[in-house]
């Protein structure tokens, strides 16, 4: 979900290329396929001189706040995540050329929010964008927007606001289709997965989650920070099902690719060990859960509470 309005940001990078301004230009690219990689601290290295950068336009460097602010949120960095999503907002216009960035910056923003756990004020951000988007009459941004607003609504519990966001992001996905990549269809079939494990259906659940991995695993291949994340939702749908030897190996796998991508002490990892141990527990490994769950609810507590003191981690709305 992080990254599917990736692309809108960047169409806009392309179609405004000056005489001048190449190097700064192919910086700010760069900045975005390390973001495509999963690979932040890299991302906060190139993007932050560039927001500077005299030679980039302003619409430009608001992009490349929203894409350093993108960078910091991913390392628990919320504070200075904030910050650059603010100033990206300031530099870029909610009309004109560049709605559809300004619109990618709150959607983008409102994940901050949903990460803080300030769930109703992702939900209005998220709104705004919305809006905009049916503004500009932006298919694709419609669909994303909606896909988004039925994956907070699902984190609230709202489940009939969730199918109805649900519905109206495909019939948009599909109006949009060939201006959305496999990172929006993918998204759509995890929140699909996700309605159908409410709605006591692990099989349907199991399929979803397998074809959004499919879809991912083709776009980004095997080793990056979003196949470790759906094959932890991938797991949590196993065990649901009762098959803990399948949920366990799908999970294992996804906190390595984790480790590997985001880091040991991460945010994301710490969270995937957290859903990993409530499996582990009911597997009878009481002991070894309850000691990764002690580890993993250290690091999260050190992660947070410098950077967000109101923020409410919840392993359930994660995976």
């Amino acid at each position: 979900m992080m990254r599917i309005y990736l692309f809108l940001l960047m169409a806009g990078i392309a179609s405004s290329t000056l005489w001048g301004q190449e190097n700064a230009r192919e910086e700010l690219d760069r900045a975005f396929q390390l973001d495509w990689r999963g690979q932040f601290a890299q991302v906060i290295a190139v993007a932050k001189p560039l927001t500077t950068a005299t030679t980039l336009t302003p619409a430009d460097r608001g992009r490349d706040w929203m894409l350093l602010g993108h960078a910091y949120q991913e390392e628990g960095k919320f504070q200075d995540a904030e910050t650059a999503y603010e100033q990206s907002l300031h530099l870029l216009e909610n009309h004109g050329p560049n709605a559809a960035a300004y619109a990618a910056t709150l959607s983008t923003f409102a994940t901050l929010y949903r990460d803080m756990g300030k769930l109703e004020a992702a939900m209005r951000m998220e709104a705004s964008a919305l809006s905009l988007y049916e503004r500009e009459v932006n298919h694709a941004g419609t669909a994303i927007a909606c896909s988004c607003l039925a994956d907070l609504a699902l984190r609230r519990k709202l489940i009939h606001k969730a199918r109805s966001y649900l519905t109206r992001a495909l019939h948009e996905a599909n109006l949009a289709r060939g201006r959305l990549d496999d990172d929006c269809f993918a998204s759509l079939s995890s929140t699909q997965a996700w309605l159908a494990e409410l709605d006591h259906n692990p099989t349907a659940a199991i399929s979803g989650y397998q074809h959004a991995l499919a879809l991912r695993e083709h776009l980004h291949g095997e080793h990056h920070p979003s196949i470790g994340l759906g094959l932890m939702r991938l797991g949590k749908a196993y065990a649901e099902a009762g098959d803990i030897a399948s949920a366990l190996e799908n999970m294992r796998k996804g906190l390595d690719i984790l480790g590997q991508t985001e880091g040991l002490h991460s945010a994301s990892y710490a969270s995937a060990e957290m859903a990993y141990v409530q499996v582990l527990d009911a597997s009878g490994a009481h002991s070894e859960a309850r000691e990764l769950k002690n580890k993993a609810a250290e690091t999260l507590n050190n992660l947070y509470h410098h950077q967000c003191v109101q923020c409410r981690v919840s392993v359930a709305a994660l995976y």
